[in-house]
């Protein structure tokens, strides 16, 4: 039997990149190097690396980022140390809507019903709004849950015939609304 596939976002879902002499003041936990010698200051979300190693057993992980694969792969490098990760998919691999940069999941040659994307950014997720796990947007709280719940969600999920429905009651029960 196929593994289910788990997509999720890189900026501001798994992690934070800040640039700048600020940047470095503040808590991360590595740093890259950028084009232009530019430094960037990545902290990883709480309870990342439990995500990644909890989310292998039984799903199939794909990065999809609508970042250059210069600076995601240079962020994932460090991030997958167990390489867990089994595809990495970047911003050439998104569609354009207007100025928007969506990520369309038919691309995966994968049955929807056996995809979600954990995604921050709702246009993301534009064309198929019903295989998204929207996550808040992290931009440094050391407190945040938010993979916590993405873990508890994908754990429940293993054994159900259509991810789009575990989804949808998992979005009932928590009175989530997506446009």
């Amino acid at each position: 039997m196929m593994k289910k596939i788990v997509a999720l976002d890189l900026d501001h879902t798994l992690v934070y990149a800040r640039s700048g002499y600020f940047a470095q003041r503040n808590h991360y936990d590595f740093m890259i190097r950028g084009g232009c010698f530019k430094s960037w200051y990545v902290q990883k979300r709480p309870h990342v690396d439990r995500l990644l190693t909890e989310l292998a057993k039984n799903y199939k992980i794909i990065v999809f980022t609508a970042a250059t694969k210069d600076y995601a792969d240079a962020i994932l490098d460090k991030l997958d140390v167990n390489n867990v990760i089994d595809v990495r998919l970047y911003r050439d691999s998104c569609t354009r809507m207007g100025r928007a940069l969506v990520k369309d999941l038919a691309k995966l040659g994968q049955e929807l019903k056996n995809v979600i994307l954990v995604d921050d950014n709702p246009v993301s997720y534009k064309l198929q709004p019903e295989n998204a796990f929207p996550v808040e947007a992290f931009t440094g709280d050391l407190s945040d849950k938010q993979l916590l719940e993405v873990i508890d969600f994908c754990d429940k999920a293993t054994t159900c015939k259509d991810m789009r429905e575990a989804i949808w009651k998992h979005r009932n029960e928590l009175k989530i609304v997506i446009d």
